[in-house]
């Protein structure tokens, strides 16, 4: 993976959102604002007309008198919650007003508000109006006052509120604006009445992960770029980006979803590279991201947790479902993130590469034995001697090499030098060159070294007991090469595993590698003794096994000669 979009909140922020205030107009003060941090601190009539706005213009399900706080405000988002808990919403004595609802439009990310049709005991019907602060303050003509009268707001006003809402989004606040008309709301794009009577803004924060930044660094480190969608506005999203480290040039690019709508696929592919952050992102968006950075040969990894987000976690090479978000998206999605955290996503990462290449090393040892038994195998004959090893013993190579050296290269550490490494190209092949390199230099050794040891007379005569049949002595020769084979490929497990010079490195950090090793050397002396006819063995001596451990290591300072040379060429 060489690139992710990754949602901000509950991500790359700790998705506890609080409203941490609310701001009424007042054209009498020098910036037109009443600041509250607190709902008890708000006169009586806008607290009690806000009160009513979040509690009945809302997908949760309020029940005061749960006895788990927890359970006293269930469902909807967690934007919706925080400004409930703003208004106390959970607190078990809070009475409500007797209000029926006559029709309702839910919050999506096209449209940007949502909108509750109600009819108050003894009052008028009335629409409540919740959404982005933009686009509300866009349509509204009146606000309300600190008395609950209903004022006309001036364009001056308009355009000093919009302003100070660009600089508290700049902070990093999420901004929702909320608004009453008489008028009722439609549930299309365009479907917001004019005229809208503004009650006021409500600040949303959400704090960064503390491990965001220096995740987002490994990532980076990694190769991987990282880019930001949010449904925020460009301000909030800026100002988050600018925090976590993903803006830090003039170069970096960032775009509202407004902007890059307008641009064409070409235009996008060209900014993918330099992309950091798209603002007031919407679903179809990310599926487009998708496909276009696919189109440029990215291998792109996507987080989502809602149902709209389902196509592009489909689409996306790994889809990262978030642990929190809709059971659709989920099963959308390769991975589910559990915590949410970007952390978890740098961790799979890393766990990922460590997993890919225990697996290159797997198949570099299995072929390595497999080319060097082939090659012995056809070689018999036309040099003279044939079946060096039985069918039984191939068989028993097997078994060992296949199952105990898969076991023995799964339990590779994740180490900090895998997020070093630049991301695995789409076309690149799983043997690489340097695999070959080590499978074919290494294979042929083992064949070429087990020729030598069948051919040589001096190697044969170091196996030849005085005073026992010849028969005998061919199958102390034949017992102490299948014994030599198996020690070569064995010791060859050392230089697999690394790609460096020090074979002992990290090692014990890998105990399963030592258990394993030394369990098939273990195994290997006792089918040796035990074997009997089946196996083809027959028990060797002491110095016969100093000199089987003695030729058979020699793969290793043939190994670390490679590597030099290769090393040499680079």
């Amino acid at each position: 993976m060489n690139l992710l979009f990754s949602d901000k909140t509950g991500t790359i922020t700790q998705g506890k959102l609080e409203a941490v205030g609310f701001l009424s107009v007042n054209e009498g003060s020098e910036d037109h604002l009443n600041t509250y941090k607190a709902y008890d601190e708000m006169p009586s009539e806008p607290a009690s007309l806000l009160n009513i706005s979040l509690r009945e213009n809302t997908s949760c399900i309020v029940n005061p008198r749960a006895d788990k706080e927890a359970e006293r405000i269930l469902g909807g988002n967690t934007t919706e919650r925080a400004l409930l808990r703003f208004v106390k919403a959970d607190v078990a004595d809070y009475k409500a007003e007797e209000t029926r609802m006559i029709s309702q439009v839910l919050f999506n990310s096209e449209r940007k508000f949502s909108a509750s049709r109600i009819k108050i005991k003894d009052s008028d019907e009335i629409t409540l109006i919740k959404g982005a602060a933009e686009k509300i303050l866009a349509s509204c003509s009146f606000y309300y006052d600190s008395d609950g009268d209903i004022q006309a707001l001036s364009e001056t006003t308009k355009a000093s509120l919009s302003d100070q809402m660009d600089q508290k989004a700049d902070d990093g606040f999420r901004i929702i604006a909320t608004a009453t008309t008489k008028e009722t709301a439609s549930d299309d794009a365009e479907g917001l009445p004019e005229g809208l009577t503004l009650l006021g803004f409500s600040l949303i924060r959400d704090e960064l992960r503390e491990d965001s930044k220096p995740t987002i660094e490994t990532l980076q480190k990694a190769g991987i770029h990282v880019v930001m969608l949010t449904g925020d506005r460009h301000g909030t999203a800026m100002a988050i980006a600018k925090d976590v480290g993903l803006i830090v040039s003039d170069d970096d690019v960032a775009v509202m979803s407004s902007e890059m709508s307008k641009l064409s696929d070409d235009e996008v592919k060209e900014i993918i590279p330099k992309l950091k952050v798209v603002s007031r992102c919407l679903p179809q968006d990310k599926t487009r991201l998708v496909k276009l950075a696919q189109d440029i040969g990215l291998v792109v990894g996507m987080t989502g947790d809602g149902v709209n987000d389902s196509p592009a976690l489909s689409n996306a090479d790994i889809g990262f479902g978030l642990g929190s978000g809709t059971e659709v998206a989920k099963e959308a999605s390769e991975i589910v993130v559990l915590d949410d955290n970007i952390r978890s996503i740098a961790n799979a990462v890393h766990y990922g590469r460590t997993i890919y290449r225990s697996i290159q090393k797997f198949i570099t040892f299995q072929l390595t034995a497999n080319v060097s038994a082939i090659l012995v195998a056809f070689l018999g004959p036309f040099l003279g001697f044939e079946l060096p090893l039985t069918m039984i013993q191939l068989l028993w190579m097997n078994l060992i090499m296949d199952t105990l050296a898969a076991l023995a290269f799964s339990g590779e550490p994740p180490l900090p030098s895998h997020m070093e490494e630049k991301p695995k190209d789409r076309e690149e092949k799983l043997i690489t060159q340097k695999m070959w390199s080590s499978i074919l230099c290494n294979g042929i050794f083992i064949a070429a070294f087990s020729v030598f040891f069948l051919k040589s007379e001096f190697i044969r005569s170091l196996f030849q007991r005085p005073g026992v049949p010849d028969e005998l002595n061919e199958l102390v020769f034949l017992t102490a090469f299948f014994g030599m084979f198996i020690f070569l490929n064995n010791f060859n497990k050392f230089n697999v595993r690394v790609d460096g010079f020090n074979l002992f490195h990290h090692i014990f950090r890998n105990k399963g590698f030592l258990q394993v090793v030394g369990l098939i050397f273990i195994a290997q002396v006792l089918m040796i003794y035990f074997g009997g006819e089946i196996f083809r063995t027959v028990p060797l001596q002491l110095n016969e096994w100093i000199i089987i451990v003695g030729l058979s290591v020699l793969i290793i300072p043939f190994d670390l000669a490679r590597k030099y040379f290769n090393w040499v060429l680079e």
